[in-house]
């Protein structure tokens, strides 16, 4: 069962008594933040359906990933300019 959460936050802009906010759905794991905050009848709809989804959510890591390959492939590159005795200073890198 998910646990998806809407929590409002608001608070109040300088000195002039208006109040700005957004509201935060959360499973704890994964937040999503909505820049409006008049529309939580719209958006409790969307933390029931995903309640209700039977759906799996799991944090997008690619970016490690992606990290990792860009660092093997710079590892691989510095490797290869070290075997043919190229430094970076001779080609004003």
């Amino acid at each position: 069962m998910n646990n998806w959460k809407l929590i409002p936050h608001s608070y109040q802009i300088a000195d002039t008594g208006d109040y700005d906010g957004h509201y935060e759905i959360t499973d704890g794991k994964i937040t999503l933040y909505v820049k409006d905050d008049d529309n939580e009848e719209p958006l409790q709809k969307v933390v029931d359906a995903l309640n209700n989804s039977g759906c799996k959510f799991e944090v997008d890591d690619s970016a490690k990933w992606e990290l990792e390959a860009v660092k093997r492939e710079n590892q691989r590159l510095w490797t290869l300019l070290q075997n043919h005795k190229i430094t970076p200073d001779e080609y004003d890198f």
